[in-house]
C-alpha cells in the first residue's frame, strides 16, 4: 500500500503534476514557465517524477515535447 501527503513545498514532493491553461496568451506563457521551475526541482531535489496536464498540453503537446523538458516524464492529454 502506498502512503501519499500532498505538499505545498515542490523541493519535498516525489510527484509534481503541473495543471495549464492554454488559451490565453499571459496564462500560456505561465504555465511553460511553471513547467520549467519545476524541471528544475526534478533535476536538483528530490522530484522522481514531472508530470503536465490541462488544455496548454491538450493543443500544443507535440509542439511542448519537442521544445521543451528531457525531464519532463508524461504529458496528460484529457478528452
Amino acid at each position: 500500500s502506498f502512503v501519499y501527503t500532498i505538499t505545498n513545498n515542490p523541493k519535498e514532493a516525489d510527484i509534481l503534476i503541473v495543471n495549464t491553461c492554454g488559451f490565453i496568451e499571459s496564462a500560456k506563457q505561465e504555465s511553460i514557465d511553471t513547467i520549467l521551475e519545476m524541471a528544475d526541482y526534478k533535476v536538483n531535489y528530490k522530484c522522481k517524477l514531472l508530470i503536465a496536464t490541462g488544455c496548454l498540453i491538450q493543443r500544443y503537446s507535440e509542439e511542448l515535447g519537442k521544445l521543451i523538458i528531457p525531464t519532463l516524464y508524461m504529458f496528460v492529454l484529457s478528452f
